[in-house]
């Protein structure tokens, strides 16, 4: 008989699994146990909530504004917001929220904010948010969503936001537990549900949970629901990091500054465009006007850098752009690009050597290659470039009078456009019950205080301004940008004149696109915000009119009336005043009149009803 002995390894493995179970059961049931602990603890002590830390980590962020239009899914943060004096500026619509946190952006070096409820909040920030991402504004979106529980199940307001924005920001998160708030609070656009932002028992009390449970089903939801509402609050009274962000921007290198010294001391008909990446960097705008008259070469100015130089400069050019870029044999982008604005690049001297300097790389190389040469990139921030290109110039004086004979040229073609504005201003206007608008347009650019901010807003009318308007000066001139949206005008003009509310603030609006801010005379008036708007009344969508009539012989869908847009404005307590071709000649002293009323804190309409103009004809919106 063999006494061996015999291991059963089924009994064994059996048995290890069985107190393998035993130890995962006992820990879940530790894990559970401390979580239903720390529920009763949040029952008794938890009293600051997901609002709170948000409004905390703006308030970090040097954020003084948030703009926005209410909605219940972002009560807890406007709320927070409040206690922080962090001012809260409801607009009447939530893409005049987010045009004014670009315009904010924009003046202030810092991230503008706005915040929008679930669902058509976001919905509607679409245009806007476009807008600034093509603008390159630093823009924080905040908006509330469903609850999570709730996704895809018919509450209010649902819908999946994350696949509506994410085409347009670069990162888009949602924030599904209190205690990743601070951590996520960083991107384009961050989705907050409302469970994260709501107050611990609020929260419990829409949830559900039962305190006595009686069926298996009931109890087992129930056990469900405080799983889920301890993961949601778990840690969330630990402190947490809120510091600033450190922006991170690549600078110039000597190698390349040396290079475009030497291209330019071989150029005999050198040029600049200055584009809005070059005013992104606050820490150097104050040094810039110094360094492009130290480099000495002509300069065009588009976007953002109208009125980094003096309008006495001998550098700044207005007019004949397009002609300029053909004659030039060196043309340097700086901050700008060739897309549509430069024709694609078609726009610049095939033979020419042309230098691009930009923050991104995608936008050097836009459209080179097809439409024009690129000789050499530079990817970098601007105005550091141009700053240590002029440091470099210094000793040896590339401001010199071998540039006079171009600069020459130039001015003779900046001289003959004038007067050919000149004499469009004495012109009489086909109807003379209508005003001609290039003169309208030059007198308002002699009333205008010399400190004025210019917001514009609008298609044919706007782009003639552009032409006789002079840039009060830097960061005094704001427009769309490269997106080229209407309805721009209210929101800059908010965010000009909270950042600026000692200066005037004047918005040059098309007819066409001061329908989309009239409402928000209403929000000037109750943040006390007292711009004054210029309306080029022509009943007419005349960019399109112009361009459809002629190729299609229809101006089907064009066609607007000339109402009293100082009605409305005078319904939200503006002074609203029309002027027309029969009271032309008292235009002087009512734009006078305007000055002192805007002096003395009142808002300003005034509708002036023009007739169409052939100023601009031949330019299309393609």
């Amino acid at each position: 008989m063999d006494n061996t002995f015999k291991l059963d390894w089924t009994s064994v493995s059996v048995a290890l699994l069985v107190c393998l179970a035993i130890i995962v059961v006992q820990c879940t049931w530790m894990t559970v146990c401390r979580r239903f602990k720390v529920l009763q603890k949040y029952q008794t002590e938890l009293t600051k909530h997901g609002g709170e830390i948000v409004a905390r980590v703006l308030s970090e962020h040097n954020v003084n504004f948030v703009f926005t239009l209410c909605g219940g899914h972002i009560s807890p943060i406007l709320a927070a917001c409040e206690n922080l004096n962090i001012r809260i500026i409801d607009t009447r619509h939530e893409a005049t929220a987010v045009f004014a946190a670009d315009a904010m952006s924009r003046l202030s070096g810092k991230i503008g904010v706005a915040c929008v409820t679930a669902g058509p909040g976001v919905a509607n920030t679409i245009v806007a948010l476009k807008n600034a991402q093509m603008a390159e504004s630093s823009v924080l979106l905040l908006a509330g969503a469903s609850p999570t529980l709730l996704k895809g199940r018919g509450p209010l307001q649902d819908m999946d936001q994350i696949a509506l924005v994410k085409s347009i920001c670069k990162c888009a998160v949602t924030v599904k537990r209190v205690k990743d708030i601070s951590k996520k609070l960083r991107p384009v656009f961050v989705e907050l549900p409302v469970e994260v932002l709501y107050p611990f028992d609020i929260v419990k009390k829409q949830m559900g949970i039962k305190e006595n449970c009686k069926g298996f089903w009931d109890r087992m939801i129930n056990f469900y629901l405080r799983w889920t509402l301890c993961r949601l609050f778990q840690d969330a009274e630990l402190e947490f990091d809120c510091s600033p962000l450190i922006p991170h921007l690549t600078e110039a290198k000597i190698a390349d500054v040396e290079l475009i010294k030497q291209m330019l001391t071989r150029s005999s008909r050198p040029l600049m465009l200055l584009g809005s990446q070059l005013m992104a960097n606050f820490e150097n705008i104050h040094q810039l006007r110094e360094a492009i008259e130290l480099i000495g070469i002509p300069c065009y100015c588009g976007g953002m850098s109208r009125g980094v130089l003096s309008d006495d400069s001998e550098l700044l050019f207005r007019h004949k752009r397009r002609e300029a870029l053909k004659q030039a044999d060196f043309i340097l982008l700086v901050g700008a690009v060739c897309d549509f604005r430069l024709n694609y690049g078609k726009s610049l001297n095939p033979m020419a050597d042309v230098v691009v300097v930009n923050r991104g790389k995608n936008q050097i190389n836009m459209n080179a290659g097809w439409f024009w040469k690129l000789t050499h990139g530079i990817c970098a921030d601007p105005s550091d470039f141009l700053i240590k290109l002029s440091q470099a110039n210094v000793n040896d004086s590339l401001k010199e009078s071998r540039f006079s004979g171009w600069v020459e040229i130039l001015r003779d073609q900046e001289n003959l456009q004038e007067h050919e504005i000149i004499k469009l201003t004495e012109q009489n206007s086909i109807d003379q019950n209508l005003l001609n608008s290039i003169l309208l347009l030059k007198k308002v650019d002699n009333a205008a205080p010399d400190d004025t901010i210019f917001v514009f807003d609008g298609g044919d009318f706007v782009g003639s301004a552009s032409y006789i308007i002079r840039p009060r000066g830097c960061l005094k001139w704001l427009d769309p940008g490269p997106f080229g949206t209407l309805g721009i005008g209210a929101g800059f003009a908010i965010a000009a004149k909270l950042c600026h509310p000692n200066l005037p603030v004047w918005i040059i609006y098309g007819d066409g696109a001061v329908g989309y801010s009239l409402l928000e005379f209403d929000t000037f008036t109750r943040h006390q915000l007292p711009v004054v708007a210029v309306v080029g009344n022509d009943a007419r969508w005349s960019q399109i009119h112009r361009t459809q009539t002629s190729i299609f012989g229809t101006a089907v869908g064009c066609v607007l009336e000339y109402s009293s847009y100082e009605k409305v404005a005078a319904a939200f307590h503006f002074k609203g005043i029309k002027i027309d071709g029969t009271n032309e000649k008292t235009v002087e002293g009512i734009l006078n009149e305007i000055l002192q009323l805007n002096a003395h804190g009142i808002g300003i309409l005034l509708n002036c009803y023009i007739s169409p103009s052939g100023f601009r004809d031949g330019s299309i919106s393609l």
